[in-house]
């Protein structure tokens, strides 16, 4: 369900919902790639690093979300070029401002960039800084 583009694997998300509408009696399914790179936050002369999650689908059910929304509706069928950040990740965007303060923010990653719509809770109090991305 993911193809080899360049150096590593990208998820081929045409072919994942082809897979998905012939299992209808899956409830839950998940495909996600995980990168560790840099991200260029828009306004910043710096980068950041952070781990970048790449899902073929919403984050899980315990995932909560702290301010803006998980995705649009359609953020995974028309590749939209977004991004939900956790609050680690927020924390070091947003720096003394109010975590709100990020959402529609741009960020460039992995040669693409993404609005920010969204922050959710870290799970644990020694995640690293993630960005999810459809």
């Amino acid at each position: 369900l993911s193809v080899r583009k360049d150096t590593f694997q990208i998820i081929d998300y045409d072919r994942y919902a082809k897979f998905r509408a012939t299992a209808p009696y899956v409830i839950r399914a998940s495909l996600s790639n995980d990168f560790t790179r840099e991200i260029k936050v828009s306004n910043r002369d710096s980068s950041l690093g952070a781990m970048l999650r790449c899902i073929g689908e919403k984050p899980p059910s315990d995932t909560i979300l702290t301010h803006g929304v998980l995705f649009s509706s359609d953020a995974f069928s028309a590749r939209k070029p977004e991004a939900v950040v956790n609050t680690h990740l927020a924390k070091l965007i947003s720096g003394d401002q109010p975590l709100e303060s990020i959402l529609n923010q741009q960020i460039t990653a992995l040669g693409h960039t993404l609005q920010i719509v969204g922050i959710v809770k870290d799970k644990k109090p020694d995640v690293p800084p993630v960005a999810y991305l459809p």
